[in-house]
């Protein structure tokens, strides 16, 4: 595997991880999670099971990424290396805006925090 392909895979994986902190820190300062697939953070916070699914999927992708590239190498076909860079990259800035998000949410709660805690 080339180095920028294994380079954009494995940053998919830190992204992840990256959303997964910022959304617990925003949870644990009365914020509230607005994704329609994990509203269950809302009541019982980040359980084992999302941490396995942040985490899992993406190093999973990464698996696949990797062995789709080496069996494209193999057999020559550079288009199939090509929809692989267009797939993770895709993936690295959907998950960029999504930690932005959530460290704009981070700033919004420390404001709201600090507001609290001055009156």
């Amino acid at each position: 595997m080339n180095k920028k392909l294994f380079f954009l895979s494995l940053s998919v994986v830190y992204l992840n991880i990256l959303d997964l902190y910022t959304t617990w820190t925003v949870l644990s300062l009365g914020g509230k999670e607005t994704n329609a697939l994990l509203l269950h953070l809302n009541e019982g916070g980040i359980g084992f099971f999302d941490i396995l699914i942040k985490v899992g999927i993406p190093i999973f992708l990464g698996a696949m990424v990797y062995f789709t590239n080496k069996r494209a190498e193999k057999e020559q076909r550079g288009y199939v290396i090509k929809y692989l860079y267009i797939v993770t990259i895709f993936l690295n800035i959907f998950y960029l805006f999504v930690v932005i998000h959530n460290i704009r949410m981070l700033n919004f709660q420390i404001q709201e925090v600090m507001r609290f805690v001055g009156k």
